[in-house]
């Protein structure tokens, strides 16, 4: 295939940019306007397979006649309006790279949240401050204990058995009470257990412990 697309391409590149060049109404002629244009335009051609590979076409998939046809047509468009057309195409795949970019370091934040395991340490006199019923330490066990970081509240009143709305009004509680934290995930509203949330059950085990 790449025997047609290449010639194509570099045929309809040189007519496109001479097109190009007497667009630009040149008050006399330029040789170097012209290989300019040339040169612009057989790049731009190049690079339709690209702005199509962008846009998820199958054209070239298995073309046939007519296939041929308009794949040569796209390389006169983008020859032809070949400075525009580079641009928009440089544009775009900077914006596919930086999304990568982004989304790669969303992935990477997520996995050093779930595989590193925060400094916990036992403090007993956090329980004088903070008075929670067993229902509440449950909610706030069952949001630190599961093999997610993140949970959501759907996930939590699963676990706990608890009725939704006491679910979520513990979870504002535990919130006000700096036990937790409420993040706003891909997937939407998150909690997390707050490092205070953590060392609020090693005191609360720690004093039952004690108490046994």
């Amino acid at each position: 295939m790449l025997i047609y697309l290449i010639p194509i391409m570099i045929i309809l590149g040189v007519f496109g940019g001479v097109i190009n060049y007497f667009k630009k109404n040149l008050s006399q002629k330029d040789n170097k306007e012209l290989y300019k244009s040339l040169f612009i335009g057989i790049a731009a051609s190049l690079l339709v397979p690209l702005f199509l590979r962008m846009i998820s076409s199958d054209l070239l998939e298995d073309p046939n006649t007519l296939d041929y046809l308009v794949f040569a047509g796209l390389c006169l468009i983008a020859s032809i309006f070949s400075t525009n057309f580079i641009d928009s195409i440089g544009k775009k795949l900077m914006d596919k790279v930086e999304n990568i970019g982004m989304k790669v370091i969303t992935i990477e934040k997520d996995v050093d949240d779930i595989t590193n395991e925060d400094e916990v340490q036992e403090d007993p006199e956090l329980l004088e401050k903070y008075v929670l019923n067993d229902e509440e330490i449950l909610v706030l066990s069952e949001l630190d204990g599961g093999k997610y970081t993140y949970r959501s509240i759907s996930g939590l009143v699963n676990d706990t058995r608890l009725d939704r709305k006491f679910v979520k009004d513990t979870l504002e509680k535990l919130k006000d009470f700096n036990l937790v934290i409420e993040a706003g995930r891909t997937k939407g509203i998150r909690w997390k257990t707050s490092e205070v949330g953590k060392q609020y059950l090693a005191s609360h085990y720690l004093d039952e412990s004690s108490s046994s």
